[in-house]
């Protein structure tokens, strides 16, 4: 089974990133640049989706095993808002 070298390359980056940007945000205690880190979140995931969605359109990622499937939903922000949301239910002060 051969993987996708450049799916695997845009899912650990697009993690990377995104949890930096959720770690910077639980980090620092100033709220206006925390509020520049929760408006820039979901704009990094748009352009993220659509340089995903040229892709996979050009035909450069191809999603055909189990394992593209995953770094697949990876490469989305799905996986990140459940760790988030798994997090606040074990502790709501989070």
């Amino acid at each position: 089974m051969k993987i996708n070298k450049r799916l695997s390359v845009f899912a650990i980056l697009y993690n990377l990133v995104s949890l930096y940007v959720i770690y910077q945000i639980a980090v620092i205690d100033e709220p206006a640049t925390t509020l520049g880190y929760i408006i820039n979140v979901p704009i990094f995931w748009i352009v993220a989706g659509i340089i995903l969605g040229v892709l996979i359109s050009k035909k450069l990622i191809k999603v055909n095993t189990k394992t593209e499937i995953w770094l697949f939903i990876f490469s989305t922000p799905l996986p990140l808002i459940v760790l988030l949301f798994l997090m606040y239910l074990l502790n709501p002060s989070f």
